[in-house]
């Protein structure tokens, strides 16, 4: 293992690149871009809620509790929106923010019990993985809860294996571990928990029933060594109250919908139409956490070779391994998936590879030089999905969404393959193994920054525009239209960036199995606007043929999965009605 280098001018250095990347990656234009749906205006709706009811306790939207996550992320952001309004850059902030103190936890825990140096490239690896860089910019808990949950293991970790006295690395795991179930509920303390259960009970070098049997024995003795007990009281304090205030205000709600529908039903069942096989999170590790996803095989390898290796050695490696193992094995399990739910999985992740560089870095023995090299096939076969499919997926393993089309996705794989390819070579080829392959990691690294700051800075700006991540896609066509009077609808699933932009008193909203009664409503509108679902679209034409009252024309169908449809009143219908007024002129 390389040996550490701890010195303060070192460190200094370290948390001063880590920081200027995430002020850069995770902060900067943060607030230039307009909310993507489907979850990020019903937050900022649901904070404007709270702040117009003067309720901090309990979120609300459309005037009903809402259900879906505990209150963490919002008593986060409630702070920034009273100060300077409900906006893009307010909603935003606290998973910036926590993404950045993810990095920062990461680099000073793996620090303590490996080297400075894995530390660091521990930390630039996880924060340039897409998955990471893209949650980061986004209005939602699951950042949030991913640094919490990171936070945890990480002091968990960092009680269990470094030197010292490791009460206050455990109490500050607890913590974490409370804030992290107040922040997404019971799938972090599982999380955290099968984490620390399959490291326990697949050691490496014994059997399964050994350690299991050993620890029903001695499990006094491990409560007492990890403190347990004062560890429970600290989690309970910090996340029981609240959970205790929400009972007491609507105690049916609380076990019928949160425990019921939102946590079991959610994890048995796919809800809202979020279903996937057992392959499903495998595109999350090969295209969300390009390119470092390319060194798996090497990973593998260094996963199970034993030779010439500590014991202590061996349970850190194992100790991630299960962390990561985990996240996957459960959100594999559950019947509800979304890619954006494997974020927690990105930190151990990160953490194996490092782990496997630095054990490369100081041996570079035959079987390490073979999966460097094979790492370039693999990012090649991940380069190309990313290009093939409608660069659709260099976006989709964090948002659920495709068919991406923007300047800068080729340039930027194509300069990332080729760098690392080479970088690769270099190393493969190189006999001073120690040095060049420190160098290696640091092009590499390098690479992985640029590709991180292509997509934050240029590709997720755009495609709010491109892509029809909200309606300001169609309101900005109409937006004078709307101010004089004309009617706006929204057909076949609520758009919630409507309500947020528009403004819930001017957008009409009917679902699909609604048609002949919104229909029926627009009669007497001179002028209509409808945002209609590309799946109703074949019944919505064949409804407003029938129409005599109005001239319909589909203005445009730019928006993913969305269409603009104008409707204006006949003259003939004018001229029946005189109160009504004529409608004017122009293409929108």
């Amino acid at each position: 293992m390389i040996s550490p280098d701890n010195s303060t001018g070192s460190r200094t250095a370290d948390l001063a690149t880590i920081i200027l990347y995430g002020c850069a990656v995770f902060m900067l234009g943060l607030g230039s871009y307009g909310f993507w749906e489907p979850w990020e205006p019903k937050y900022a709706l649901a904070i404007q809620e709270m702040l117009d009811r003067g309720e901090y306790f309990i979120p609300y939207l459309n005037g009903e509790i809402r259900w879906t996550k505990p209150i963490l992320y919002y008593w986060a952001a409630l702070p920034l929106a009273a100060v300077a309004g409900v906006n893009e850059w307010t909603m935003r902030l606290p998973s910036a923010l926590a993404a950045l103190a993810g990095m920062i936890v990461l680099y000073l825990c793996i620090s303590r019990i490996r080297s400075r140096r894995t530390g660091f490239l521990a930390a630039m690896i996880l924060g340039t993985t897409p998955q990471y860089f893209c949650m980061a910019r986004q209005a939602m808990p699951d950042m949030l809860m991913s640094f919490f949950l990171l936070s945890t293991m990480c002091f968990f970790a960092a009680g269990r294996f470094g030197e010292g006295d490791p009460r206050r690395w455990f109490q500050a795991s607890y913590a974490s571990l409370g804030l992290a179930f107040l922040t997404k509920g019971p799938v972090t303390l599982v999380l955290a928990l099968g984490a620390i259960g399959i490291c326990f009970l697949f050691q490496p070098g014994g059997e399964v029933a050994q350690p299991l049997r050993t620890f029903a024995r001695d499990w006094k003795i491990h409560a007492k060594r990890f403190h347990v007990l004062p560890g429970l009281i600290i989690a309970g304090a910090i996340a029981v109250p609240w959970y205790l205030f929400l009972m007491a205000t609507e105690w049916r709600g609380f076990w019928a919908i949160f425990v019921g529908y939102e946590n079991f039903a959610r994890f048995v069942l796919p809800i809202r139409d979020h279903h996937g096989t057992v392959t499903y999170y495998f595109s999350t590790i090969f295209h969300g956490m390009y390119p470092w996803s390319a060194l798996l095989p090497g990973v593998l390898i260094f996963l199970m070779k034993k030779t010439g290796r500590t014991a202590p050695e061996m349970r850190q490696r194992w100790y991630f391994a299960a962390w990561f193992l985990s996240a996957f094995l459960l959100y594999s399990a559950a019947g509800t998936k979304l890619q954006h739910y494997f974020l927690p999985a990105a930190a151990p992740f990160a953490v194996l590879i490092a782990s496997f560089w630095e054990d490369f870095s100081a041996r570079k023995r035959p079987t390490e030089l073979a999966t460097v090299l094979i790492s370039v096939p693999f990012l090649y076969i991940i380069s190309r999905d990313l290009l093939d499919e409608g660069h659709g997926r260099a976006i989709a393993n964090f948002i659920d969404r495709s068919d991406l089309n923007v300047e800068g996705i080729p340039f930027s794989l194509l300069m990332v393959f080729g760098t690392w390819t080479a970088a690769c070579a270099t190393a493969f080829l190189s006999k001073r193994a120690s040095l060049l392959s420190r160098r290696v990691a640091l092009i590499c690294v390098m690479t992985a920054v640029f590709n991180a700051a292509v997509f934050s800075l240029h590709v997720i700006p755009r495609h709010t525009t491109t892509g029809g991540r909200n309606v300001t896609v169609y309101t900005s066509k109409i937006e004078k239209r709307l101010q004089k009077g004309a009617a706006l609808v929204v057909f076949g699933g609520v758009r919630y960036s409507a309500y947020y932009y528009i403004g819930r008193d001017k957008v009409a909203h009917y679902e699909g199995d609604e048609l002949d009664t919104m229909v029926a409503s627009l009669h007497e509108k001179s002028r209509v606007y409808i945002i209609a679902q590309d799946e109703w679209m074949p019944a919505l034409h064949e409804k407003l043929a029938l129409d005599r009252r109005h001239k319909w024309k589909t203005l445009s169908s730019a928006m993913e999965g969305y269409s603009l449809i104008r409707g204006l009143r006949r003259k003939a219908e004018i001229r029946k009605d005189s109160s009504v007024a004529a409608p004017g002129g122009g293409n929108a």
